[in-house]
């Protein structure tokens, strides 16, 4: 019998002179495809929707074929404005500074910080966060908005929505099409392996919800 769950993900958060409002479309303004650099004087103000505890925060880069950096998960921060309409993804300089309450309203400092500006889709990802930088402004910040998967768009990318009424598609009979003899080696996946086998961080699932509508997942293994 198919389970019926409800989810909620992170697609996965403001230049500040007279608004911080308006920050998110003013950083966005003044930084070009590719790296640069953001000036000194630069804010962002908005709603922390992530969680630090959770291992399915980061994109673990694949450092050899055998070895995966999992320290840029607990890194991973996601920043959106509050009425939900954009959203950044944050890199902190450390595990340790990446310690903030999620839903918490924040303004963070961002001189120096260097933002990657990607396409298709179109993403922001800022990095040099340092939690010195992060002032909290107030805690249990009620947001996120339910939706669709035929109503997401790309601007959903780095905000905090809700997808009701979903399950898991598992087309082939198993829960994750994946070889768990390459994953990492976590509490869920207690396989016995040889330790330069894992090397398969992400694992990709497929969400359908009642109205016939699938979406692409692509979770990290030490959640299973």
């Amino acid at each position: 019998m198919r389970r019926k769950i409800v989810t909620s993900l992170f697609l996965a958060i403001s230049l500040c002179v007279t608004s911080y409002a308006d920050s998110f479309e003013q950083i966005k303004a003044i930084s070009p495809e590719g790296y640069s650099e953001l000036p000194q004087g630069v804010f962002v103000e908005g709603v922390l929707v992530s969680d630090y505890t959770s291992l399915n925060m980061g994109e673990n880069p694949q450092v050899a074929w055998n070895q995966v950096d999992t320290h840029v998960n607990y890194c991973t921060a996601y920043i959106q404005s509050e009425d939900g309409t954009s959203g950044f993804r944050l890199l902190f300089d450390g595990l340790y500074d990446n310690r903030f309450p999620r839903f918490s309203k924040v303004r963070i400092d961002l001189g120096g910080c260097v933002v990657n500006h990607e396409t298709a889709p179109e993403r922001y990802t800022i990095s040099g966060v340092v939690s010195s930088k992060v002032t909290v402004l107030q805690e249990d910040v009620s947001v996120g908005r339910n939706v669709t998967i035929s109503a997401l768009t790309d601007k959903d990318l780095f905000t905090y929505v809700t997808v009701p009424n979903v399950e898991f598609a598992s087309k082939e009979g198993s829960y994750t099409n994946v070889n768990e003899y390459m994953v990492q080696k976590s509490a869920l996946n207690a396989f016995t392996k040889p330790s330069n086998l894992e090397c398969v961080d992400v694992a990709g699932v497929y969400v359908k919800d009642n109205e016939g509508e699938a979406l692409f997942l692509p979770v990290n293994t030490s959640c299973y």
